[in-house]
């Protein structure tokens, strides 16, 4: 394909759902897809018969027209509800409920037409940057993933950012406002880097949004933080951000730094929040002072924030990222070296 973005046209008979259809999946993978929307068969047979489409998304009425189309990937949408299978006219036509939500509607493109989507330098591993941004510290409750996440959220305004935690019992679903996905989560996506099959289509997949920012759900089972190596491995985050086609990856280390060194030295730099306590005073004291002696301390910022767990959780986190909370956190970004796309 050159390089170039995939042509990918969505029809539907009912003009305004196909339309903001496309205006999401224009927001959600612009980078990657050249969106076309069509209101119109007429319109639609004459793209197919000119400048062609790589894949398309249609109503049933315009099955016929690509299937005729020779090289062109494409789906149904169906109004019949939990049409998430394959037509069973002897043509295995993928078929997609329109009835769900949009990003449910792209996740479901991604599982059935195999990693065309994200083939190319992103998917290949290489080619292509990825910095590291780390948040560790040993107080507990102290606001560390709400910290990641807003920090995210600011950076991906500017850049395509992985948010990551390791948190065992982690916070994250709460805090974006979804309910954690049955299949997504990141012990998966080590299975499959350990099988040597870890795609770009897959993390696309597996991927959350919060505003730009992406995550991937953390691991349910805390057996699964240890087996194998995993998560503490840093060729798989390296592969990941670089698979997924992330320029910045954001890393919730938790609190416990067993075993987590060379993900911390991935770090550009390393936050290290806490409140003004004496018992979290002494905690991050002992674990800058454990840094330094490991070649490390020049990468880390010892940060204050201004609201921790018990006022997101009265407020949040979204109250936090336009408050006082998100100005403290673009303020560090700034300071330290993050400051394109921050301010402003």
């Amino acid at each position: 394909m050159g390089g170039r973005r995939r042509r990918f046209g969505i029809y539907d008979r009912e003009a305004e759902y196909a339309r903001r259809l496309g205006s999401y999946l224009r927001r959600r993978c612009g980078d990657m897809l050249e969106i076309k929307i069509f209101t119109r068969l007429e319109t639609l047979d004459s793209c197919l018969a000119g400048e062609g489409l790589d894949m398309a998304l249609v109503g049933q009425e315009a099955a016929e027209l690509c299937r005729n189309c020779r090289g062109l990937w494409f789906a149904v949408l169906t109004e019949k509800g939990g049409g998430n299978g394959f037509s069973d006219d002897g043509t295995d036509i993928p078929q997609i409920d329109k009835y769900q939500s949009a990003e449910q509607i792209w996740k479901r493109i991604l599982e059935l037409e195999g990693g065309v989507f994200m083939e190319g330098e992103g998917d290949r591993g290489d080619g292509n940057t990825v910095s590291f941004l780390g948040i560790c510290s040993p107080a507990h409750g102290c606001g560390k993933t709400s910290l990641g996440l807003i920090m995210s959220r600011i950076l991906a305004e500017q850049k395509k950012v992985l948010f990551l935690t390791l948190d065992e019992f982690s916070s994250l679903s709460f805090l974006v406002g979804e309910e954690m996905q049955e299949e997504a989560e990141l012990s998966e996506l080590f299975y499959y880097y350990s099988q040597k099959e870890l795609t770009g289509a897959r993390i696309q997949a597996a991927a959350g949004r919060w505003g730009q920012a992406e995550y991937i759900y953390p691991v349910k089972i805390p057996e699964d933080l240890y087996q194998d190596n995993m998560p503490y491995e840093p060729g798989f985050f390296l592969e990941l951000a670089k698979r997924g086609g992330y320029e910045l990856a954001v890393l919730d280390l938790g609190e416990h730094a067993y075993g987590k060194e060379h993900l911390m030295r991935l770090c550009g730099r390393l936050f290290v929040p806490g409140r003004e306590t004496p018992a979290d005073e002494m905690r991050i004291s002992m674990f800058l002072e454990w840094l330094q002696e490991r070649g490390m301390g020049e990468h880390a910022v010892r940060c204050r924030i201004p609201a921790g767990s018990e006022d997101i959780r009265r407020y949040s986190l979204i109250k936090a990222f336009h408050g006082q909370m998100g100005s403290y956190a673009r303020e560090l970004l700034c300071r330290y070296g993050y400051s394109q796309g921050v301010e402003g």
